[in-house]
């Protein structure tokens, strides 16, 4: 499921590092140009000094008044060398130099410039014309440095900017994301309390104080509100209707009865009326009425009520009903609808069975799997689909209208189920019975 909170947060991502990147781009070359134009001013200023002590005797040999004085310049093939020519003899060197020479071609136009060393090295020249002794006679001084060592500054240079990038990156991205998340904590209660809502533990939304939220949370709870008012008007004309159509019909068999007519097949056409439109009715509450946020039920008092009501129902029958459900076993949905079907499995599986009908349910594998069972005679193979079609009756002499397994079918449905049926251990019959909701699946059978 995509998130919001995600694909802002990689949007921040994507944009700090673009970001940075540029930044560093930026940053890497200013500080490379500043510390090359630092070398470079490092080196004018021994160019510089070696100049001002630069002077020619009265005989007009070549003097210098002041030698360098670094270290580096005495280390022979340093990469630190000075020299000092006047018509492209050399005048003086530094010791670093020994016997050689700096080959700078003199079409350089620039005071600096990059040449090969004595040993092929990258050097990093600067070239200064000067004026020496009485007259003054042109000289030229020129002073290196190992480039790599402008290179290793910059290098270095780059790696702390890098790394203080990605401590204000890193940051800037937790800043961001604890900033969005506050930011979406409204959504994301009222997300919670949406569930809670469609579990039935609570009846509104509560508003959030930002205005960006509340109205939504207020449409919210206007559609629950109106969606109530119709399931209860639903309900209530449902109510009605089976009022106006089982009064004229109770007459009917009443007036029968009065009349003294004992045909069989009046009375079951009578029967079997009502128990259409019982179905009809039961049809319409649970597809328009069908509520929007269900309950948990704890399915051991349903079945107990159900055990109970169905012995009663059958008091010549001397069937055992045993009853086997945890106490946390739960069904997620409406009461009447858990009552109905396992009012139906349990009837049906009574009527057929010798001894016993077994109700199970249990929690497994992230599902609920209810079981009802009796040791009858069963369904063959090639009839079990024919019962779950509306009037079809394999036996016409128990009493029934066929519709109770098609109504089971339909409550299954309803919840985005299965129905199967198999063979009981005992050999009766077994429907199994599957219901998708957020808990997962319901199973029974009967």
């Amino acid at each position: 499921m995509r998130s919001i909170e995600r694909r802002a947060l990689v949007a921040v991502v994507v944009s700090v590092l673009v970001g940075l990147s540029a930044m560093a781009i930026v940053a890497t070359r200013s500080i490379a140009s500043a510390i090359e134009r630092e070398f470079d001013g490092l080196l004018k200023d021994v160019a510089s000094n070696i100049a001002a002590s630069s002077d020619f005797t009265s005989a007009g040999e070549f003097v210098l008044t002041r030698v360098p004085d670094q270290e580096e310049f005495d280390r022979q093939r340093s990469g630190w060398y000075w020299m000092v020519t006047a018509d492209d003899a050399v005048l003086s060197r530094s010791r670093s130099l020994w016997t050689e020479r700096l080959r700078i071609d003199n079409e350089f136009a620039q005071p600096t410039a990059t040449v090969n060393g004595p040993n092929g090295e990258s050097l990093r020249v600067n070239i200064l014309p000067a004026q020496a002794g009485q007259p003054p006679r042109s000289i030229k001084v020129v002073v290196s440095a190992p480039a790599a060592n402008m290179q290793n500054d910059v290098r270095n240079a780059v790696v702390q900017l890098g790394i203080i990038l990605s401590i204000v990156g890193t940051l800037t991205v937790a800043a961001i994301a604890i900033v969005l998340r506050r930011a979406l904590s409204p959504l994301s209660r009222s997300a919670i309390e949406v569930e809670r809502l469609t579990d039935g533990s609570i009846a509104r939304l509560s508003t959030t104080g930002y205005r960006e939220v509340d109205p939504l949370v207020k449409a919210v709870n206007e559609l629950m509100t109106s969606t109530r008012n119709i399931v209860e008007q639903s309900r209530l004309g449902s109510a009605n209707l089976a009022h106006a159509l089982r009064t004229p019909l109770a007459a009917l068999r009443t007036r029968l009865a009065l009349m003294g007519q004992s045909d069989a097949g009046v009375l079951e056409d009578v029967a079997r009326i009502e128990g259409q439109i019982d179905h009809h009715l039961r049809r319409v509450r649970r597809v328009v009425g069908a509520p929007i946020a269900s309950t948990r039920i704890r399915v051991r008092g349903v079945a107990d009520d159900v055990s109970l009501v169905v012995r009663k129902s059958h008091p010549d029958r001397r069937v055992e009903i045993v009853v086997d459900v945890p106490d946390d076993v739960t069904f997620r949905g409406e009461r009447e609808d858990l009552e109905e079907l396992l009012c139906i499995l349990v009837d049906n599986a009574m009527k057929w069975a010798n001894a016993r009908v077994e109700l199970n349910a249990r929690h497994h594998e992230n599902k609920l799997v209810m079981t009802v069972g009796d040791d009858g005679p069963g369904i063959a193979d090639d009839q079990r689909a024919l019962v779950l079609q509306p009037g079809n009756r394999l036996d016409e002499s128990t009493p029934g209208t066929g519709l109770g397994l098609f109504i089971a079918r339909e409550i299954v449905g309803i919840y985005a189920g299965r129905i199967e049926f198999s063979r009981s251990v005992p050999g009766g019959l077994l429907v199994s019975v599957e219901f998708q909701s957020p808990d997962g699946v319901v199973a029974g059978r009967g």
